[in-house]
C-alpha cells in the first residue's frame, strides 16, 4: 500500500468520521434488535425443535456477535481513526472477526447441505435435531481452530490501518503464502463451493420432477393436495434459504475482491479509495441487520410471532395477527 494512502487515512476530517460512524451505529441497533426478535420468535415457534431451526438459531447467534460485539469495538477504531482498542483488544476483535466469517460461512453450508439431503435424497430421509447439533459443533470446532492458528504461530493478528481492526498476516516466504491460500481455501472457497454445488443440485431436481417427499406423512389426505402443498412449501423454504446465502454473496463481494485479489495480486501495494474500503466493510455488517427481515419476510409463522412479541410489549392488536385469527392462514412454517 502507498504511503498517499495512509496520508489519506490520517487526514480525515472529525464530520466524517462522525457520519461513519453514525451510519455504522444505525447498523449495529437494527441488527441487535432484528437479530433478538428473531431469536426469540425461533424460540416460541412451535417447530422449533426442527433440524433445521437449529441452524438457524446458530446463523441468528453469529449475527448478534456481528451486530452486537464486532460491530461495537470496530466502531470504536473508526472514532479513533486508529487502533483505539489497544493489542489484546484488537487481537480479540481479529479472533471474533474469523469466528463470524468462518462460522457464517460453514453454517450456510450445512444449510445447504441439510436441504439438498431432503430435497435430493429419498422421502424417508428425516434429519434429526441431533444432526443439526452436529453440525453446529463442528462448525465451531472448524472456526475456532482456524482462528487460533495465529496463536499457534502459522500467521499473526496484526492491526490494518485501512481495515480498521487486526486481521491474520502471513510473513514473507513461499511457505507462510502457501499456508495464507491454504486457510482462504478451507474457510471459505470449500464451503461456499459446496454450497453453491448443493442449492444448483437442488433446483435442477425441482425443476425436473414434482416432489412429494411429504406424501409418507399425509395418507389420510388425497395425494394431489398433498403433493402441492408439499412442493410449494418446499420450494418456498428453500428459496428463503437461497436468498439468506445470495445476501451473503452480495454484502461480501466487494470487500472480498479488495481483500483476496487485490492486494494479494499486488502485494500489498494497490491504493484502494478509503471511502471504497469503508462502504465494503460496512455491506459485510448491513449483512447481519439483513438476514432477520429475510426470515420475517418470507416466513410468516416467524412473522406471527414478531406480531406476537409485539402485542406483548405494546399491548396493541397488530393488523396481521387479528387477520390470522380470523381463519385465513398459510404453511409458510419452518422446515422440519
Amino acid at each position: 500500500m502507498s504511503n498517499s494512502c495512509y496520508e489519506n487515512i490520517s487526514d480525515l476530517s472529525p464530520t466524517k468520521i462522525g457520519l461513519r460512524a453514525g451510519y455504522l451505529a444505525i447498523i449495529g441497533f437494527f441488527g441487535i434488535v432484528g437479530n433478538i426478535f428473531l431469536l426469540i420468535s425461533l424460540f416460541l415457534d412451535k417447530r422449533k425443535k426442527s433440524a433445521i431451526n437449529y441452524l438457524v438459531i446458530n446463523h441468528t447467534c453469529l449475527d448478534l456477535l456481528q451486530s452486537g460485539v464486532r460491530l461495537p469495538l470496530y466502531i470504536v477504531n473508526i472514532i479513533m481513526n486508529s487502533n483505539g482498542l489497544g493489542y489484546e483488544l484488537c487481537t480479540f476483535h481479529g479472533f471474533i472477526s474469523g469466528i463470524y466469517f468462518i462460522g457464517t460461512t460453514y453454517t450456510l453450508t450445512a444449510m445447504a447441505i441439510f436441504r439438498y439431503l431432503v430435497v435430493c435424497q429419498s422421502p424417508a430421509v428425516k434429519l434429526a435435531p441431533r444432526h443439526a447439533i452436529y453440525a453446529i459443533v463442528l462448525v465451531w470446532i472448524i472456526a475456532i481452530i482456524m482462528c487460533l492458528l495465529p496463536f499457534w504461530g502459522l500467521s499473526h493478528y496484526d492491526y490494518n490501518i485501512i481495515e480498521r481492526s487486526c486481521l491474520p498476516t502471513w510473513n514473507e516466504g513461499l511457505a507462510n503464502q502457501i499456508n495464507a491460500v491454504f486457510e482462504s481455501l478451507i474457510d471459505f472457497g470449500l464451503p461456499l463451493l459446496t454450497t453453491f454445488i448443493c442449492y444448483l443440485k437442488i433446483y435442477t431436481v425441482l425443476r425436473k420432477i414434482k416432489m412429494d417427499l411429504m406424501r409418507y406423512r399425509c395418507e389420510s389426505i388425497t395425494a394431489n393436495t398433498c403433493q402441492y402443498s408439499s412442493d410449494r412449501a418446499k420450494k418456498r423454504f428453500t428459496l428463503t434459504l437461497s436468498i439468506l446465502f445470495l445476501n451473503f454473496l452480495l454484502c461480501f463481494t466487494v470487500w472480498s475482491i479488495i481483500s483476496f485479489i487485490v492486494y494479494p495480486v499486488t502485494a500489498g501495494t494497490a491504493c484502494v479509495p478509503d471511502d471504497l474500503h469503508y462502504f465494503a466493510i460496512s455491506l459485510l455488517y448491513l449483512n447481519s441487520a439483513l438476514n432477520p427481515l429475510i426470515f420475517f419476510a418470507r416466513m410468516r409463522s416467524l412473522r406471527m410471532k414478531f406480531y406476537f412479541i409485539l402485542e406483548t410489549m405494546t399491548g396493541r392488536k397488530q393488523p396481521e395477527t387479528t387477520l390470522a385469527t380470523s381463519g385465513t392462514k398459510r404453511n409458510n412454517t419452518i422446515e422440519r
